[in-house]
């Protein structure tokens, strides 16, 4: 089944609407290339519940080296989602339950001609910048995922199983390590995206397991997709709108090595917003520049990912599948995927920033108006590493009735002001946005409520620095 379900991403500062979601991704391996574009509409019902749609077109293009290997491209398996999520200070859990109607064209490898199923779990919990979780479930058929998209499309009965942590980086920028593993039962069917139907494929006998490259067909036992790896996967989100991801898959079983990118665009938040001219003008300038980036590492990875893998150092990696992410279920975004990107310069604390430069403190001290905690916003922000981080926790405190002394201190362990009698009864510090949220509020969306005070507080700053210019 060729989906990637997760946790869909939610409407910013709401508990109910739609998201539309469009993703681009590709792998390279020894076998060939594959692109792959998908589009995806999730309905909020509330901040627990969420059904969604999704459709990938395919893009192969099997290397020339592989025998009975052509290229070609076609709408994969049309698929819905259920997902439930719900969340607490001492543990996070999610569920989905995804399933595809066999839209795909079996002889190219994108549907084994059957409906399948997927039903997932997750669990997971924060502690500061580590997240560990474990994922848990069973299908008919395996899940593409954002790490791994197999050479191949199966039918059979399985359960998988994921446990690895995120490692927040910083606001914007996180790590995944994983190790996965895929048990199946019973008779097992696998339809090759390598070899094309009618074409007779490698000869000789089949190694590590991959009757993919021997045979466009293939039924037999469990050994045909029973799989255990590796994931580690970068990813950035330099917008609330863009997720960027860049990963690494080690399939032991199938000895596969798989490199793959993926750029990712929440079209709800992006057109939800309100620009004024000038500030529209330099969004589109900054996704210009980071697409082009991206598309410039994409390819570079891509090419040298195949000819790695075509020197005898790996033996092979992924050929596609679409994207709602996650390793074979709900995948990471039950915490804080809304963290706060970097806003201004992160190499000076917010403190400095605002000490050093007058002109910005003023008018961030106007843009927030009352919003500004006593004793003035320089002092407000100590602690903070980075100014967007403590102009998000102002709009936050004051979205949802925190005191934002406590909040900062959740956030970033700096002391309450001496004379603030307010109660602070959390524990816990040096947390991002959305857990401390989550820790203060715990009936607060804190992913929506996190993404809700970035907009806010992007906003107070772009404001803030045009009008310096």
């Amino acid at each position: 089944m060729a989906v990637h379900a997760q946790s869909p991403p939610s409407p910013a500062g709401n508990e109910r609407g739609f998201v539309f979601y469009e993703a681009f991704e590709g792998d390279s391996n020894s076998d060939g290339q594959v692109m792959i574009l998908s589009s995806s509409a999730t309905y909020h019902f509330n901040k627990h519940f969420s059904a969604g749609i999704g459709i990938p077109i395919y893009f192969d293009h099997p290397a020339t080296s592989v025998t009975g290997a052509t290229s070609s491209s076609g709408i994969g398996n049309v698929f819905a989602i259920l997902s439930a999520v719900w969340k607490s200070p001492v543990l996070n859990y999610g569920t989905s339950l995804t399933g595809a109607a066999p839209t795909g064209d079996s002889k190219k490898g994108l549907s084994t001609g059957h409906a399948t199923f997927d039903w997932d779990n997750r669990v997971n919990h924060d502690f500061g910048v580590l997240t560990p979780f474990v994922d848990i479930g069973a299908a008919n058929s395996i899940t593409d995922t954002r790490f791994f998209i197999r050479p191949f499309s199966s039918y059979g009965y399985l359960a998988h199983f994921e446990a690895g942590t995120d490692i927040d980086l910083s606001h914007s920028l996180s790590l995944t390590l994983s190790g996965y593993e895929i048990a199946p039962w019973g008779t097992q069917t696998v339809v090759s995206r390598v070899v094309a139907a009618g074409s007779p494929g490698k000869s000789g006998n089949v190694t590590h397991g991959r009757a993919f490259e021997n045979n466009h067909l293939t039924t037999g036992s469990t050994s045909l997709t029973s799989d255990d790896g590796l994931n580690a996967n970068l990813s950035f989100n330099p917008k609330p709108y863009l997720d960027l991801d860049f990963g690494y898959t080690r399939s032991v079983h199938y000895a596969l090595n798989s490199v793959s990118f993926g750029i990712g665009m929440n079209l709800s938040t992006l057109f939800g917003k309100s620009y004024d001219s000038a500030k529209y003008i330099q969004e589109v300038i900054d996704m210009n520049r980071i697409n082009f980036s991206l598309a410039a590492v994409a390819a570079l990875c891509l090419t040298s990912g195949l000819t790695y893998a075509q020197h005898g150092h790996g033996a092979g990696g992924a050929m596609g599948g679409p994207g709602l992410h996650g390793e074979s279920g709900m995948h990471g975004n039950t915490g804080d995927s809304a963290a706060p990107h970097s806003t201004g310069n992160s190499l000076k604390s917010a403190s400095s920033q605002l000490t050093n430069n007058q002109h910005l403190d003023t008018a961030l001290t106007k843009a927030l108006g009352n919003l500004v905690p006593p004793g003035g916003l320089a002092t407000a922000c100590t602690g903070y590493s980075n100014l967007g981080r403590c102009i998000s926790a102002i709009h936050v405190a004051h979205n949802r009735n925190l005191d934002f002394f406590c909040l900062r201190r959740t956030m970033t362990g700096e002391p309450l002001p001496s004379g603030d009698m307010t109660p602070c009864t959390a524990t816990q510090t040096n947390l991002k946005l959305g857990p401390a949220i989550q820790t203060l509020d715990p009936n607060a969306d804190s992913k929506a409520e996190a993404t809700k005070g970035v907009k806010q507080g992007d906003t107070d700053i772009n404001d803030a620095s045009h009008s310096q210019t």
